[in-house]
């Protein structure tokens, strides 16, 4: 045998993890947040749509309809994420409404999306329906929530 040559911690690590590993790495990601000021991997985030039990009607074990204000939603309503600057950054449908927890706590409609981890500050609309606040980088680790107009 040779003589022995000490690895630094990287070096090990590599090592170990290059050992019987048969499904390639994940890609490193360089953001730390959606604040962080950096871009990395994408941020998922739900958009969702929260109407009281005064104005969502259940019709069904697993499905709602809305009233009143909330009488237009419906599965498949586009929703778009804009940025501060108006920008479309990403959109997606709405699902089903669906009750939001026990049988009198009223619907909820939602949409899954990606949004970048920068810094910039974010706004989910429903063209025609309404709009959440302008919301920062800080507070996308929280599902968005639209609220109607008026």
């Amino acid at each position: 045998m040779g003589a022995t040559r000490r690895l630094g911690t990287v070096g090990a690590l590599l090592l170990l993890c290059a050992c019987g590993q048969t499904t390639p790495p994940a890609p490193l990601q360089t953001g730390t947040g959606a604040g962080s000021g950096t871009t990395g991997s994408p941020l998922r985030t739900m958009v969702l749509v929260l109407a009281p039990p005064a104005l969502s009607v259940p019709s069904g074990v697993d499905s709602c309809t809305g009233t009143g204000a909330f009488a237009t939603l419906a599965a498949g309503q586009v929703v778009r994420v804009i940025d501060g600057t108006q920008a479309v950054v990403t959109t997606a449908a709405l699902g089903e409404g669906r009750r939001s927890g026990q049988a009198d706590a009223g619907c909820i409609w939602s949409a899954q999306v990606s949004l970048p981890t920068d810094a910039r500050a974010y706004r989910a609309v429903i063209e025609g329906w309404g709009s959440s606040g302008l919301l920062s980088g800080e507070d996308l680790h929280q599902p968005i929530e639209i609220k109607p107009r008026g």
